[in-house]
């Protein structure tokens, strides 16, 4: 199991990433480079091998994010599951949707307090909260080949 972020009270939000190993009953802290800013109210998946983050909100509440960022938890070498001692070869990527915009605005829009799944390889966002703190109600596709976003459609 694989945690991003989140926020323990009103002020703090966090940057952190952690693993944890369910045989041996232990978190451990995955030190990346490339990480997302802190974040919560944001979104998180596998998706082929990597978690994607998408959305959330960070320190300025009144600004959720709209950006997407993958994290992949096998090695390029063997493709290999990482493990405790691996975790530094691999860093963070920013994925960049092929309807961004220069801002770096990607298709989801920005929002947070969402639901999202993923079927196969593709992610369905549901509503949320957008920048201007509307209720949304949309419900947008997302597909993916390794780190690239191939599609996104609105679909309602």
């Amino acid at each position: 199991m694989y945690i991003f972020g989140g926020m323990a009270d009103t002020s703090t939000i966090f940057q952190d990433f952690y693993v944890f190993d369910m045989e041996a009953s232990k978190w451990t802290k995955i030190k990346a480079k490339g990480a997302p800013p802190a974040r919560f109210g944001h979104g998180a998946v596998l998706v082929n091998n990597q978690m994607i983050v998408l959305g959330g909100c960070g320190k300025e509440k009144e600004k959720p994010y709209a950006d997407v960022y993958s994290f992949r938890l096998t090695t390029t070498d063997n493709n290999q599951q990482l493990t405790n001692n691996n975790y530094g070869r691999v860093d963070w990527d920013r994925v960049v949707t092929l309807s961004s915009t220069a801002d770096g605005d990607n298709s989801i829009g920005a929002r947070y307090h969402f639901s999202l799944t993923c079927l196969g390889n593709c992610i369905v966002v549901h509503g949320g909260i957008g920048k201007s703190g509307e209720v949304l109600n949309d419900t947008i596709y997302l597909s993916f080949i390794k780190l690239l976003l191939i599609s996104s459609q609105n679909i309602l």
